[in-house]
Parts: C-alpha cells; sequence; structure tokens
C-alpha cells in the first residue's frame, strides 16, 4: 500500500499488488538497460514508488548498487556522485536545477559528473533551461518517465534509442503495457484526436 495526494493535497491509500511492483521494476530495468555495472544515486522517498519501485528496486533487480542519500541536497548528492562514481541520477527537477547551480557556483566553466550514463526525471514538470544547463556541464540529457502510483510503469525513454527527449513527449510504451485514448463519452478517439490517457491490460 502506497499513499499518494495528487492534486487533493489529501493523502490516499493505493492498493498495488506485489507483481505490479515486480513489472514496474523489471520493466524500468529493461528499458533503462540497467546492468550490474550501474551504480544509482536515489535521493527520493522512499514512501514513493518512483523512488522504491522506479528506480531503487530497478536497480537491484539487474544487479547494481543503489547508493541513498538522505536529503536532495546539492552537497549530499554531487560528493556521492563523485566518490562512487555513479552512472545513474534520477530525481525531480528541483533537485536538478539545484545541483546546476552548485556546480556553477563552485567551478564556473568545468564539466561534471563524467560518470553518469543515466538522468531520469520523474513526479514533476520539466525547466528546459536547466536541462539545457544540466546537459551542457554533464553531457547527459534528463529523460523522463511517465506513469501514476495507479498504474505504473506506463511511458519512459530507451536511453539506447532516444538520448535527446522530444519536447512534449515522456517517451514511448513500456514493454507489457498498453493505452486506449478515449473521448468525454468514453469512445476511443481516432488518431490525432484528443483523449485522455487511459491504461488497459495488455492483449
Amino acid at each position: 500500500m502506497c499513499f499518494a495526494s495528487g492534486t487533493t493535497s489529501q493523502p490516499k491509500a493505493i492498493m498495488v499488488s506485489t507483481t505490479a511492483i515486480f513489472n514496474c521494476a523489471d520493466t524500468y530495468g529493461e528499458v533503462w538497460h540497467l546492468s550490474p555495472d550501474d551504480r544509482a544515486i536515489i535521493c527520493l522517498p522512499m514512501a514513493w514508488l518512483y523512488g522504491v519501485a522506479s528506480t531503487s528496486l530497478a536497480v537491484l533487480l539487474r544487479g547494481g548498487t543503489v547508493i541513498v542519500v538522505r536529503r536532495a541536497r546539492p552537497d549530499f548528492i554531487a560528493p556521492a556522485i563523485e566518490r562512487y562514481w555513479a552512472t545513474f541520477e534520477a530525481s525531480v527537477t528541483a533537485a536538478f536545477a539545484k545541483l546546476v547551480q552548485h556546480v556553477e557556483d563552485s567551478a564556473p566553466g568545468t564539466h561534471a559528473f563524467e560518470s553518469l550514463r543515466l538522468c531520469i526525471l520523474g513526479s514533476e514538470p520539466r525547466n528546459e533551461a536547466v536541462f539545457d544547463c544540466w546537459t551542457a556541464l554533464t553531457g547527459v540529457s534528463v529523460l523522463d518517465a511517465y506513469c501514476a502510483s495507479e498504474c505504473l510503469p506506463l511511458v519512459a525513454y530507451d536511453p539506447s534509442t532516444g538520448t535527446v527527449p522530444r519536447p512534449g513527449s515522456a517517451g514511448m510504451l513500456v514493454p507489457r503495457s498498453c493505452l486506449r485514448l478515449l473521448g468525454p463519452e468514453g469512445v476511443e478517439v481516432a488518431p490525432v484526436e484528443v483523449g485522455e490517457r487511459i491504461r488497459a491490460a495488455p492483449a
């Protein structure tokens, strides 16, 4: 059981099966090509499925190493990336923004975090100005993952095929998931028409 507030600000209990949790971790490990060589910096709350399933369990299931940073502060995260030669950073926009400022303040004009190969954003809207600065500093784009606690995983980027995010896109549908786009009447809409994203069981 996890809790999410969404737009209501009041936590709501969500029942998620162990099969769903395993599939989430297994799928992200597959899509992101995680391996025993990966060392992930996780500065996300473990009460979030983003922190515990989408990232930590995904790395561990593929034999990688998880380095848990207890605060999403640049003076905690930056030394951990450098000390452990981290390859994977998963966070939210605000944390990436703080890391950019931290590096620019301490060593302007330099490259940083050269060990990173994968940076993932979830749970917050993008800030393209921040992510342009991040890419200039590290040489790695920040890629999106999109889902909800009630239905995960759903959409993500495969870094082997999409290293530069497309504006307005969170990536492609992940394996073992499918989507239907429904209009106001609950009828599936035609291509290019606007609808509401609904997760359906795999065929």
